[in-house]
């Protein structure tokens, strides 16, 4: 039973959002109607702190939008920028906040968000000049999405503000956007003004692997509403293969891109590396090896976790002919030296066990078996269990 209290609280919590999303709608229409396709068949630069900055060289005859402490990059005159909290502007050292609000650039557009999260995180609305340009984001029980009509919706808020400035490009319309600097928190060298490197990332791997996903929904967002943008990332660390690539041949040439490529390999593989070493794996390894000996294998699921094995145990002693994977269609590939084989032809061979290297496998157990022909008698087992003990 609800109580006159509770219930008392909830319509409360339904007038809020009435009247917050109505004042929403007359802030975002003051601050973003004049935005709509304003940069149609333009080339569009979302500038990041990464530290692939360095990198930087110039675009011509494109509009610059940064985020954070991206304006103290000298290299580039900013013709718009975003913030959201105090964590962009203010490090432990110095608060960069007022020389953000003050920026001049090319007669630089600054919009300041309010996420509604508290006095560690709010940037104060006395600090705020006339010509900053509030807007408003998801916040509290609203689920964040991205926002087509940021005109009269909050914009949706995710793991970081580029996000924010993503969905205000979108809306602008643009041919070509440019993503630099976008580094996701996945090289250890962290800001590109920082002199020293991150002793530890592992903190951040959480955040930054949502951060990177939501990349993933921003592609497929994108695509839906306004495909005829191309977005391209430039020298990517932490979205390399999410959009178009682009190197240039000052990073091409460094060494740091051999740096950032190896934090990038370790930063995917450091939750699956974690969840083996959690499970015990290389002693249920042990254990499986004796129970699927002489027997032909088959693995199925190509993905980290597997390429994690493949680093951890010696494959050899399971006698595998084979590697599948729902992405394969054809024969003729390769991964890992070992030959591909489509996923519908998989009961064709004379595989006695197929091993499941996904780490949430049931489903697939269960698909599989349910496929086993009548004639065939196949094992069908995780390769990593979620317990100690096969």
């Amino acid at each position: 039973m609800i109580n006159e209290k509770d219930l008392e609280n909830f319509k409360n919590e339904i007038l809020l959002g009435v009247q917050r999303s109505i004042n929403i709608a007359i802030l975002h229409h003051k601050n973003f109607s004049e935005f709509k396709n304003k940069f149609l068949g333009q080339t569009v630069v979302l500038v990041g702190a990464g530290p692939t900055l360095k990198f930087f060289e110039p675009i011509e005859n494109a509009i610059y939008i940064g985020v954070n402490r991206t304006f103290l990059f000298e290299q580039i005159k900013f013709d718009y920028l975003f913030a959201i909290d105090k964590n962009g502007l203010e490090t432990k050292e110095n608060s960069y906040t007022s020389n953000f609000l003050n920026y001049l650039g090319n007669n630089c557009v600054k919009f300041v968000g309010d996420q509604n999260c508290g006095i560690n995180l709010q940037i104060p609305e006395g600090k705020l000049n006339n010509s900053i340009r509030r807007y408003k984001t998801t916040s509290n029980l609203v689920p964040s999405k991205f926002t087509v009509d940021i005109e009269s919706e909050p914009i949706g808020n995710f793991y970081s503000v580029s996000f924010q400035a993503m969905q205000f490009i979108l809306y602008t319309n643009p041919a070509k956007i440019y993503l630099i600097g976008m580094d996701s928190n996945v090289a250890t060298e962290g800001h590109f003004t920082d002199t020293e490197e991150k002793k530890k990332h592992e903190s951040l791997i959480g955040n930054t692997i949502k951060c990177v996903k939501s990349w993933q929904e921003l592609k497929v967002f994108k695509e839906i509403y306004y495909p005829d943008t191309q977005i391209i990332s430039v020298n990517p660390v932490g979205l390399k293969g999410i959009f178009e690539d682009e190197y240039t041949e000052k990073y091409r040439n460094s060494k740091e891109k051999e740096r950032y490529d190896k934090d990038f390999k370790e930063f995917w593989e450091c939750p699956s590396k974690n969840y083996l070493q959690q499970i015990k794996f290389s002693e249920q390894y042990n254990v499986l090896v004796e129970r699927v000996k002489k027997k032909k294998v088959i693995i199925y699921g190509t993905g980290l976790l597997f390429q994690s094995i493949a680093r951890m145990v010696d494959l050899s002693k399971i006698k595998i002919i084979g590697i599948s994977d729902k992405k394969y269609s054809t024969y003729g590939e390769k991964f890992l030296g070992y030959d591909v084989i489509p996923k519908n032809d998989i009961f064709k061979t004379d595989a006695d066990c197929i091993l499941v290297a996904v780490q949430e496998y049931e489903a697939i157990l269960k698909e599989l078996k349910q496929r086993i022909p009548k004639n065939k008698n196949i094992q069908i087992l995780p390769l990593a269990k979620k317990f100690e003990v096969i």
